[in-house]
């Protein structure tokens, strides 16, 4: 699946997960991301993140969300998303992955017929907000959450059961306020074109942008691409380029020994400059400044 390329783009030690385990829940900070912008990305899990301190800025489908301190965002299974923190503000927020199957069991089973499909597939459920302070599902939500975390901390045995039965009661809650919603299918042309148009560019980062070639690869007109990735993300293509380029060149020049030149040629900047007014306008500082503060930092 070309999905999250998050566990590239940061530094951070991971939580504590059981290979297999059907769900997850980790703290996360948005400055252990470099350039503290976590790539667009999606899953097969349903993602729950829960902020904690700090503001941060969600986009999915189409739409801004800005999470406060004890706010929240349920990201819906296979939804593209990206987050990135406001400008001048950190942010730490706890995400809890939850795989349908967890919740399910098979493909074929009466539970994910009647429940888990059409809520996946739903028309206006790609991401739900949620509360702290919130009512019904929304308070739940935060409250589950954070359950989660110290009942995951250890992964004792039997607490996938025990996350399974919260996991259980939360989706019980969620499901009777959007019934209605379940009932309309939505179209999957848009993420999925959306999904292969950022499968292409990360793939091929490295590379000089060539409109013409992605167009035909994913049957999707240059102007179709545009449009698409414009309404989604609300930038433009070069514009997520270069700042994934950015982020990919960071581990190139902190664990990979090279140099600033090296890294701008290996992500695809035409020359020094380039990188560096990117570097500076997605990092804040030049590239040597970035590596003198990280180098202090470590001694």
């Amino acid at each position: 699946m070309g999905e999250s390329p998050r566990e590239q783009t940061r530094t951070r030690q991971p939580g504590r997960v059981r290979a297999g385990t059907p769900v997850t829940a980790r703290r996360e900070r948005m400055d252990a991301f470099h350039g503290s912008f976590a790539a667009c990305h999606w899953h097969e899990e349903l993602e729950f993140l829960a902020v904690t301190a700090g503001t941060m800025l969600c986009r999915t489908d189409g739409q801004l969300h800005r999470l406060e301190t004890g706010s929240g965002m349920m990201f819906n299974a296979g939804i593209p998303h990206m987050c990135y923190p406001e400008t001048g503000r950190g942010a730490e927020y706890l995400s809890v992955w939850i795989h349908p199957r967890l919740l399910a069991g098979g493909p074929d089973s009466a539970l994910e017929r009647q429940y888990l499909g059409p809520f996946t597939r739903a028309q206006g459920l790609a991401a739900l907000p949620f509360r702290r302070d919130g009512a019904g599902w929304r308070q739940k939500a935060w409250e589950t959450c954070l359950a989660m975390e110290p009942l995951l901390a250890e992964l004792g045995y039997g607490c996938e059961l025990e996350a399974a039965g919260l996991a259980t009661c939360l989706l019980a809650a969620i499901l009777p306020e959007v019934r209605e919603a379940m009932e309309h299918p939505g179209s999957a042309l848009g993420p999925q074109r959306l999904k292969g148009l950022l499968n292409w560019l990360h793939s091929h980062y490295a590379e000089t942008l060539n409109l013409t070639n992605m167009s035909e690869a994913l049957g999707v007109s240059r102007e179709g691409c545009c449009r698409l990735f414009r309404r989604e993300l609300g930038m433009t293509i070069s514009q997520y380029l270069a700042a994934y380029r950015v982020v990919q060149s960071v581990p190139m020049m902190l664990e990979g020994g090279c140099s600033v030149l090296e890294a701008a040629d290996r992500v695809g900047f035409s020359n020094a400059s380039r990188f560096a007014a990117a570097f500076r306008l997605q990092m804040g500082f030049t590239p040597k400044q970035y590596l003198n503060r990280v180098t202090a930092t470590r001694r």
